[in-house]
């Protein structure tokens, strides 16, 4: 019997990163939500073995970069169940260039 996956490992230029697969999902929700395109469908973020390219990385990280600046105009910006702290390390994360799903 397989088990759910509970967590995404991503593992990059900087290292790795391991977030609640619930997190993660919410984090890509928010950023889109906040202005980032994705340069491939959403459920490919989610696969093992999926890689984001440098270029969506900066695109992720400008987005999350975003997310004070938002809830400064509004502070409804933010409607998915993430917190800031995590949304900050996604992005500083994705700062470091493209990363590959690993796990």
């Amino acid at each position: 019997m397989k088990t759910q996956r509970e967590s995404a490992t991503l593992q990059g230029h900087g290292g790795s990163l391991e977030m609640d697969l619930e997190d993660f999902c919410n984090a890509l929700l928010t950023l889109e939500d906040l202005g980032w395109q994705p340069e491939q469908s959403r459920l490919n973020y989610l696969a093992v073995g999926a890689v984001v390219s440098e270029q969506d990385a900066a695109n992720l990280a400008r987005a999350a970069d975003s997310v004070f600046m938002a809830i400064s105009n509004n502070s409804n910006a933010v409607t998915r169940p993430i917190s800031f702290q995590k949304l900050l390390e996604f992005g500083a994360f994705c700062l470091k260039g493209g990363f590959k799903i690993v796990g």
